[in-house]
């Protein structure tokens, strides 16, 4: 049977997935992945990328399938792990994405505390950030859709920004590193930096329950999400030496957790570079936080409906 579901709206929808899986730790990933070398890191982002394609499609069954439907997660956890497993489930679960939403909020603070020429405490932006984007989130489903959709186009626009500003400086030669016993300590990394199961619930119930078109919008939305993030593995390691004096390296990066766009900001003495990479940071904390909070949203009707 064919979906009903039209592609912009699946589109739209896949916007969603994209966003949740290009967060601000995109930034970050080349530096955490850059000591195994570029292929091994390009190999082990696929194979991450199907394993989690693989297991959304699990989800999307169990949440459209018209015998065996589930609202969200809490009815899933109690149908497939009873009841002490619903509630070990349920606390992890917010655990996990309640401390993610705090994390986006105080680097959100920290970002824009940077970015604009505003003598205002990181506190007042944090509470001006949970009200816009909360209220973004909590607009209803097509609302945020929409909203992060808008947002999406930002974050591209200064993502291509990066790579023209880096794409240039690229070395290829750098490219024939590699590590292959690196692999066992960055596939971890990948799959946190792949993560976008929570807001498949909501996807399904978006799209009417369509089980094609549900898949269709996480396939798209992951496919956009790994071509990203491979271009900006290939222009960070391209750009980087592995090693060398200064701080323009991606070994002094990871020893001093910084994002990648610091390290080329000194390499290539541009504050640009620094400039467009904490815009770009901060609307893929947008990008990542609406989808989140109306995950969230939808777990806790799921819970309370129980």
């Amino acid at each position: 049977m064919e979906s009903k579901v039209s592609f912009k709206r699946i589109f739209i929808n896949s916007l969603i997935v994209t966003g949740m899986t290009i967060g601000a730790g995109i930034l970050a990933l080349p530096v955490k992945t850059g000591m195994a070398g570029i292929w091994p890191s390009l190999l082990s982002i696929f194979l991450v990328w199907v394993l989690m394609l693989g297991t959304a499609a699990v989800f999307i069954y169990k949440f459209t399938h018209p015998k065996t439907r589930s609202r969200d997660y809490p009815t899933l956890f109690q149908e497939e792990l009873g009841t002490k497993g619903r509630w070990i489930s349920v606390f992890g679960y917010l655990v996990n994405y309640y401390g993610i939403l705090v994390a986006y909020l105080t680097g959100s603070a920290a970002i824009l505390v940077a970015l604009l020429p505003f003598n205002i405490p990181a506190p007042v932006w944090m509470a001006a950030f949970f009200v816009i984007f909360t209220g973004l989130a909590l607009l209803g489903a097509g609302r945020a859709v929409k909203a992060n959709a808008v947002i999406m186009v930002a974050m591209i626009g200064s993502f291509i920004a990066l790579l023209y500003l880096t794409g240039e400086n690229v070395d290829v030669s750098r490219y024939n590193y590699r590590n292959w016993s690196f692999i066992p300590s960055i596939v971890p990394i990948i799959v946190v930096a792949f993560a976008f199961h929570n807001v498949v619930p909501f996807i399904c119930r978006s799209l009417d329950g369509d089980q094609k078109a549900s898949f269709k919008a996480v396939l798209l939305g992951s496919t956009v999400a790994i071509v990203i993030n491979i271009a900006w593995m290939l222009v960070v390691v391209g750009a980087l030496p592995l090693d060398g004096p200064g701080k323009a390296t991606i070994l002094s990066a990871l020893k001093n957790n910084y994002p990648a766009t610091i390290p080329l900001s000194l390499k290539l003495h541009s504050n640009m570079i620094t400039a467009a990479g904490m815009f770009f940071a901060l609307t893929a904390i947008a990008t990542s936080y609406i989808p989140t909070s109306v995950a969230l949203k939808g777990f806790m009707k799921g819970l309370l409906g129980l």
